[in-house]
Order: C-alpha cells, then sequence, then structure tokens
C-alpha cells in the first residue's frame, strides 16, 4: 500500500522526461477558472464590464470638410465678424423705434436707476468753500456760482462753474475741488486792485497790468487806493505807480493823476492846484518838484498850475486872487515911483 496525499514517485522513468498529465476529475458543477465567461468573473469581482467601443475615423466628413474651407474664406470669416453683428444691431434699433411702450420703459428705469445712484449720500455735496478771497468777493463767487445746494456731484459741471467764476473782473483764475464730507472746496486767485480809474462808466478797479479788478459805486469804499482819471489812463498804471512813490512827501494833498491825450499825465492837488508833468521823464519832474517844495514851499503859495513840461523853464500860472493883489502892488510901486 502507498501512503494517502503522497506524490507519485519518479522512478521507472528515463531521466529528463516530464511525466504524463494527469487526468484530473471536476465536479460536474465546478469549471476551471479560464473557462469562466469574462463579465462573469468582472462581477463577481465587483467590476462592471467595460463596453469596447468602436474606433472614430480621425478623417473628418465630407460636410465637415467643406465647412472648415467655407470658414477660411476671407469673404465669409468678414461678414461673420461685421455683417452679422451689424444686421443683428440693426434689428434690435428698428425693433425699438417701432416699440413706443419698449422704449418708454427703458427710458423710465434708467432715469430711476441714474437718479438713485446720483442721490447717494456720498455723491451728495452739502457745503461751498471759498478760500483765497476776500468777503466782498466771496460773496460775488458764491452767486456767480449759480449752484443751488444740497447738489448731487453728477450734476455739478466743474468746467462751466469755473468759467462763470473766473469771468468776475476780481477773479484772476479759480481752481475746484471736490473733497470729501461733501465740500466743494473754490480756491481763488484774486486780482488785487492799486488804483481807481474814473472814466465815463464810472470807477472802475484796475490791477498792476491795468486789467479790471470790479467795479465801485463810491470813491469813499476805496478810499485808500490812488485815482487816476483820463482816456487811455490804464494803459500805463506803470508809470502812474511810479508818480504818486515819488509824490510821496505831499502825498496828503494828492487827489490823482489826469492823463492828456493819452500821452502825458497832469498831477492834481488839493486846492485846485495842477501840476502839468512832461511827456518823458515825468517822474524825474515830480522829484524836481519835491525839492523846490521843500526848499521854498512853492505849493503853500496862491499858484494854480505848475508847468513842468519844459524841464529847463518851469511855468507859474497864479490864482485870480494872487494875480489882483500883484497887480495892486505893482500899481502902488509905479504909483511911488511917479511920486519920486
Amino acid at each position: 500500500m502507498q501512503p494517502i496525499n503522497r506524490k507519485p514517485s519518479n522512478q521507472g522513468q528515463p531521466h529528463g522526461q516530464k511525466p504524463a498529465k494527469q487526468h484530473l476529475s471536476y465536479s460536474s458543477n465546478i469549471k476551471p477558472l479560464g473557462s469562466v465567461a469574462q463579465g462573469t468573473a468582472q462581477t463577481l469581482f465587483g467590476q462592471k464590464a467595460s463596453k469596447q467601443l468602436p474606433k472614430r475615423d480621425p478623417a473628418p466628413s465630407r460636410t465637415s470638410y467643406k465647412l472648415q474651407r467655407l470658414w477660411l474664406t476671407p469673404m465669409v470669416r468678414s461678414m461673420a465678424k461685421a455683417a452679422i453683428p451689424t444686421l443683428g444691431l440693426l434689428a434690435i434699433g428698428f425693433y425699438l423705434v417701432n416699440n413706443q411702450g419698449l422704449r418708454d420703459h427703458i427710458s423710465t428705469r434708467y432715469a430711476e436707476t441714474r437718479e438713485s445712484i446720483q442721490t447717494r449720500p456720498e455723491f451728495m455735496v452739502d457745503l461751498m468753500k471759498v478760500s483765497g478771497a476776500t468777503d466782498r468777493v466771496g460773496d460775488q463767487v458764491r452767486a456767480a456760482s449759480q449752484i443751488e445746494l444740497p447738489a448731487s456731484s453728477f450734476e455739478l459741471d466743474l468746467p462751466i462753474i469755473r468759467k462763470r467764476i473766473e469771468a468776475l473782473d476780481s477773479v484772476k483764475a479759480a481752481s475746484l475741488f471736490l473733497r470729501t464730507g461733501g465740500v466743494l472746496d473754490i480756491v481763488i486767485e484774486q486780482r488785487n486792485p492799486v488804483v481807481i480809474w474814473r472814466n465815463k462808466n464810472g470807477l472802475e478797479l484796475l490791477d498792476a497790468n491795468g486789467i479790471r479788478a470790479g467795479v465801485s459805486q463810491s470813491r469813499l469804499d476805496y478810499a485808500k487806493l490812488p485815482l487816476i482819471a483820463g482816456e487811455g489812463a490804464n494803459a500805463d498804471i506803470a508809470q502812474a505807480m511810479s508818480i504818486f512813490a515819488a509824490a510821496r512827501p505831499f502825498e496828503n494833498r494828492v487827489r490823482g493823476l489826469m492823463r492828456i491825450g493819452t500821452r502825458r499825465w497832469d498831477l492834481v492837488l488839493d486846492r485846485g492846484q495842477i501840476v502839468q508833468l512832461p511827456e518823458t521823464e515825468p517822474v524825474a519832474a515830480v522829484e524836481r518838484l519835491v525839492a523846490w517844495q521843500s526848499a521854498q514851499q512853492i505849493l503853500a503859495r496862491d499858484i494854480k498850475t505848475i508847468d513842468l513840461r519844459n524841464p529847463s523853464r518851469p511855468y507859474l500860472r497864479l490864482t485870480p486872487f494872487a494875480m489882483e493883489e500883484l497887480r495892486r502892488v505893482r500899481s502902488i510901486n509905479l504909483g511911488v515911483e511917479t511920486k519920486l
């Protein structure tokens, strides 16, 4: 007898020869694993059978090929990029033109949306600040701006407002800024008047360049400013200011300058005295008058006109009362001489 579970020996077989296959017998309900169907095996192991798709031909179809070739033509590409969008916009515009109700609805919605955005608190201007100007000019700037506060910053046309402000005679330049907190800051570069010009239109304030810086209703409103008068007096403000500066030793008697024939000046003093200045070098003539006044008090005498137009020979014109006194004195002197 041979023991159970022991492999049969290879005795009796030639060396190097494989043993003959043993015919195994299986049960009727057990099959070898290789004979199990693939789908059944994948089902047993929890996998789903994959469907094998047919291979796709990479070559395009005739229709696709023709469409691609058509798209590459310049005319078709131009139509697709320009003509079709243009036709679409025209169609939309034509529809809107012929639909009054839709247009009214769009306009109403747009106005409501715009109003709701513009009237938000962060876009409102509640205060106007004017800097760089006097109180009088500041009031003129506020009136010229024509702004009713509070107002939305979207409704303020700053360039237009700046032009209105710079149209004022007293404003040389203006800058507008919208500050945080709803403040409109207006920075003014003001024209500083240096003289008052009396002309046929009234009293005008002029700056150092002869540009009008405002008007005055009364001479007393600007009593500290010197006065000039006559046609063309505004053309040479620098020379006028030099004459006023040279006449400073007796400035309390100076009433103003009169332009004569747009060529020269007459210095007008109180008591009706007039100093006629030359056309050239009028400042030097005033300086000679100052020296004359310091030496002989010429302006304290009964003299109506001092003609300095000829530097080498000044002329004096006496007042009517002084002329009568001079005649009387001369007649007395002549009578005394006759008696002698």
